[in-house]
């Protein structure tokens, strides 16, 4: 198949987001040239210029708005490949500064850059008052914006199950995995299920497996599994210090930790 234009502009970011220090998960989202879905939560649109250097000017074309004007579902970005420079990142509510989102014809948004310094950046409807930085892309895109929703699992999660360590029957990324949907089917009244789960996370808010951040993900699995009618019995399998050296650690939540899940129908 022969390699589009476009590829390789799309690559440069793509790129970028898979060599950052954090889990990152992308999927293209069909019928659109330059749409992604990263971690499971996040919409990304990828578009680019040509120019070598100075000022970038990209067409913003009606669907290119959909979702940044109606998704309740994902927190939406934008990239702007400048050239062979630099990348822009624009989240949602920059997009709506610079362009009417209701629009029914062709916009424009322009970056411009001198230098190395930050980008100044305009568009049909306005001018952001801030610069971007550069290095704003790919972490920004990663690691900030709120948690999608209270019952969401910790930014940036894996999560692993296993019936018999370490033989892996399912591992995702899906912030909203439901537990009760995944692992509940086979299980009737009088039965009982041992499932292991682990999960680590790479968000910047979770750095240790401290009491209270395990407590929160156990307080999230009762919930997942009480709200649809079952008791889980919930024991920690990975140990909560480590012994490295000469002394005792806790473990970074970067590292998965194990849970073993007993699970029963509630009486």
């Amino acid at each position: 198949m022969k390699i589009k234009v476009g590829d390789f502009y799309y690559g440069a970011a793509l790129a970028q987001i898979a060599a950052h220090p954090v889990l990152s998960h992308v999927h293209s989202v069909a019928g659109k040239e330059g749409y992604y879905q990263i971690n499971g939560d996040k919409r990304l649109l990828i578009k680019y210029a040509t120019a070598d250097r100075g000022t970038w000017r990209f067409t913003v074309r009606p669907d290119d708005l959909t979702d940044v004007s109606w998704s309740a579902d994902y927190i939406v970005w934008f990239a702007l490949v400048c050239g062979e420079e630099t990348i822009c990142l624009l989240n949602d509510e920059e997009v709506r500064e610079l362009v009417d989102v209701e629009a029914s014809g062709s916009q424009w948004i322009s970056v411009s850059s001198s230098n190395g310094t930050s980008m100044k950046v305009a568009g049909t409807t306005g001018r952001l008052k801030h610069r971007i930085r550069h290095n704003a892309f790919p972490h920004k895109l990663l690691t900030d914006g709120p948690e999608p929703n209270k019952y969401s699992w910790p930014p940036l999660s894996r999560l692993q199950f296993y019936t018999t360590w370490p033989h892996i029957v399912r591992s995702t990324v899906d912030p909203f995995f439901d537990l009760s949907d995944a692992l509940t089917g086979d299980i009737g009244f009088g039965d009982e299920k041992t499932v292991y789960m682990g999960l680590c996370t790479y968000s910047p808010d979770w750095s240790v497996w401290d009491n209270s951040t395990l407590k929160k993900v156990e307080k999230h699995i009762r919930y997942d599994l009480n709200f649809d009618g079952f008791d889980v019995a919930i024991e920690r399998a990975s140990p909560e210090v480590i012994e490295q050296g000469s002394g005792l650690f806790v473990q970074r939540c970067s590292d998965e930790f194990l849970w073993k899940l007993t699970i029963t129908v509630r009486e």
